[in-house]
């Protein structure tokens, strides 16, 4: 069917991008994370097309992709993927859902392999808790003001 639609269907065709979903999903139930990340790298503007960026049922798209990615070394694309899909994923489905909490928290530590990103991960959070400690610091030496009342 994907050989077929190739040359007779454009990229954002409806039919084709459906196709390709589902060929990406099978690849991925079946174990097959090289051929996932091909169909859902041909699927990736499709997808975003049809659903939007902050859609629930792209995100858990981007959530597989990310995976794959990240199964097959490809780390930092992998991670960027997690990064955006996460938030969406938690609004969508809330931060206890099995989903986030069995399956895209736990992937995500898997990028840590890579000592580069385990480093650059740790650099962004120590620089964030330092931009709260100045930001409260900051807020207990400035108070408010009331304003002065003018009589006219």
């Amino acid at each position: 069917m994907l050989e077929r639609q190739g040359t007779m269907l454009h990229s954002l065709n409806v039919w084709k991008v459906r196709t390709l979903d589902f060929a990406f999903n099978a690849a991925i139930f079946n174990g097959c994370w090289a051929l996932a990340l091909e169909y859902g790298d041909k699927n990736y503007q499709g997808m975003r097309y049809y659903y939007g960026k902050n859609h629930p049922t792209f995100a858990i798209f981007q959530f597989k992709l990310g995976k794959a990615k990240i199964y097959l070394k490809e780390f930092r694309e992998g991670v960027r993927m997690l990064e955006q899909a996460e938030p969406i994923l938690k609004d969508g489905l809330g931060r206890n859902h099995p989903i986030v909490v069995d399956q895209l928290i736990p992937t995500s530590l898997l990028a840590n392999e890579d000592i580069e990103i385990c480093l650059e991960r740790r650099i962004a959070a120590s620089k964030s808790r330092d931009l709260l400690k100045q930001n409260r610091d900051v807020k207990s030496i400035y108070r408010p003001v009331k304003p002065i009342n003018q009589a006219a």
